[in-house]
């Protein structure tokens, strides 16, 4: 079977575009994580985690959430306290791209919920 160049060019365009947006839609998630670490206040990191959320819906991602104490064990949600929280983690999933973003110590523990209102 022999596919007319015209039409070559454009399936070299779907997938370039296809592996482009994936990629932003990556870096999106990598820098409101970053903000999210790098909150200096309680307000900022509302707001962050709503851009967070919005940045779901968008992009269609999932994620998994970890709590880790101070001894660095996975603490269930439901159960920890904020003396016990050494931070927290999320491995985020767009498609068949992944990125583990670490290191988030919520300066307010309700605002880990946050993360999980729709």
């Amino acid at each position: 079977m022999f596919i007319q160049p015209k039409y070559i060019g454009l399936v070299m365009f779907i997938v370039l575009f296809s592996c482009d947006s994936k990629n932003k839609n990556m870096d999106t998630i990598k820098n409101t994580w970053e903000q999210l670490v790098n909150s200096k206040t309680i307000d900022e990191e509302v707001k962050v985690i709503k851009q967070l959320r919005e940045a779901s819906k968008e992009n269609d991602f999932s994620f998994t959430l970890f709590i880790l104490d101070e001894s660095g064990n996975k603490i269930h949600y439901n159960d920890f306290d904020n003396q016990k929280i050494k931070s927290v983690s999320v491995d985020f999933y767009v498609n068949d791209s992944e990125y583990n973003g670490k290191n988030w110590k919520p300066l307010d523990v309700n605002n880990i919920s946050l993360l999980f209102l729709e």
